[in-house]
């Protein structure tokens, strides 16, 4: 097959919660990010980075 007993094994398992649903790519990004850098601060940085570059 070219995979790992382990990658086969979780798409299998997907397959048999979910179904054909279950086959389709997904991100690896996570859902949840905790530590995360307040937004009003985000909009701070990128402001400061195009007025001073």
């Amino acid at each position: 097959m070219g995979i790992s007993r382990q990658c086969a094994s979780k798409w299998v398992n997907r397959f048999k919660q979910v179904g054909d649903l279950g086959l389709q790519d997904r991100s690896s990004a996570p859902d949840h990010h905790p530590s995360a850098t307040v937004t009003d601060i985000v909009v701070q940085i990128e402001a400061m980075r195009r007025t001073r570059k």
